[in-house]
């Protein structure tokens, strides 16, 4: 198992390190390089066949049920892609789906969910079933950001979450989970071309009142699923997703807008890569 450890002696071999200074070569290097060393992570043997894929038939769309449990609704979208795509295609019961729910809140124990959570989740799920599957965790911040207090989104649970996931980073590092910490910022193409797959989607933290463009209100994190990308009729790129908040079952929003609220202060830019293998 890869982890962010050695994938930074990967990036320092090919001349980039955190101490270095920093010049416009040196991060086209290291931007060029990200992509297939993310792809080295997540796709050792993959089936190669990715015919069998089709992302949007296999989506079972799961709303969230309350204002901060749109992380578990992703997660229960992704256990049933993750099963179609294994193979496993028996739909489930209202009671299958409602126990992994309760499994999931249980596992949880909070109301204020970060992405480490939601790794932490990925970690069990892959360890207590029979999927398989890769995932890569991306964030400019593998801590708990001090800079988030001040955000009201942040300020009433801050002191409890912060020795919670500090507690779940560390297990990360010691048990070697798949996570980065990105230096620089993850260009865009870079998650159209691992989510352009069909075998890979993500779980992104965006800023719900951005995504809404609702822009006189403050932060809100928000986790959604990016399944694929298309293009309209400009040929403009546009996102396919999966948003727990929304009545759809598939959504599409431009690019800009997602990278928008996507790289909006408080969501650390973090994104859960997750690839199913095939069996």
């Amino acid at each position: 198992m890869w982890d962010h450890c050695v994938l930074t002696e990967s990036w320092s071999a090919l001349g980039w390190n955190n101490s270095m200074d920093k010049s416009k070569k040196d991060l086209e290097r290291w931007e060029k390089a990200i992509l297939p060393l993310f792809g080295e992570v997540m796709y050792t043997k993959v089936c190669t066949d990715c015919s069998i894929f089709t992302k949007n038939a296999q989506f079972m769309h799961v709303t969230q049920r309350e204002a901060w449990d749109c992380g578990i609704a992703c997660l229960l979208m992704v256990s049933k892609w993750l099963r179609d795509c294994s193979g496993k295609k028996r739909t489930l019961s209202s009671n299958d789906g409602e126990t992994e729910r309760t499994w999931m809140l249980k596992t949880m124990a909070s109301e204020s969910i970060w992405s480490v959570d939601l790794v932490h989740l990925l970690q069990k799920i892959r360890n207590i079933k029979t999927l398989e599957f890769s995932y890569l965790y991306a964030s400019k911040s593998l801590q708990v950001d001090q800079h988030h207090r001040d955000l009201s989104y942040y300020v009433e649970d801050f002191s409890d979450d912060q020795s919670r996931v500090t507690r779940l980073f560390n297990q990360a590092k010691e048990e070697g989970w798949p996570l980065i910490q990105l230096e620089h910022q993850l260009e865009l193409s870079q998650v159209v071309q691992l989510v352009s797959r069909s075998d890979c989607i993500a779980i992104a933290l965006v800023d719900n009142a951005v995504l809404l463009q609702r822009l006189d209100r403050p932060y809100a994190g928000h986790y959604i699923i990016i399944s694929g990308v298309e293009t309209n009729e400009k040929n403009d790129l546009i996102f396919q997703i999966h948003n727990p908040d929304s009545s759809k079952p598939v959504d599409y929003i431009s690019s800009s807008l997602f990278e928008k609220a996507w790289r909006a202060r408080g969501t650390d830019e973090d994104i859960i890569f997750i690839v199913a293998r095939a069996r």
